[in-house]
């Protein structure tokens, strides 16, 4: 079983290899470092803040690492308007033991 503990470290391992979002608007590709990273319990949320100058078809949301390898990301599609602070965030709540 795993233990609350390896998650939990687990969890931090992943907190510490976050680099940036890279992410396109309008087709036009951006690279931002994340505006929070938390753990709470057993989950880590990291969100992305979008500001004034990101305005249009936002797309190819992607969360990397610091080798830049994709750790998560998402087919989504958001169209944002000229509006301050708009927050996605990527959450994992939970880590499980798998038997085989």
């Amino acid at each position: 079983m795993i233990t609350d503990n390896f998650k939990n470290k687990m969890l931090k391992a992943v907190r510490n290899s976050i680099y940036c979002f890279s992410f396109k608007v309008n087709d036009e590709l951006k690279e931002r470092y994340p505006h929070s990273t938390e753990i709470e319990g057993k989950s880590i949320k990291v969100s992305l803040l979008l500001n004034s100058s990101d305005v249009g078809k936002i797309t190819d949301i992607k969360l990397l690492d610091i080798d830049r390898q994709v750790l998560f990301e998402t087919n989504a599609v958001y169209y944002k308007k000229n509006e301050t602070g708009v927050y996605i965030s990527f959450s994992i709540s939970d880590i499980m033991e798998v038997s085989y």
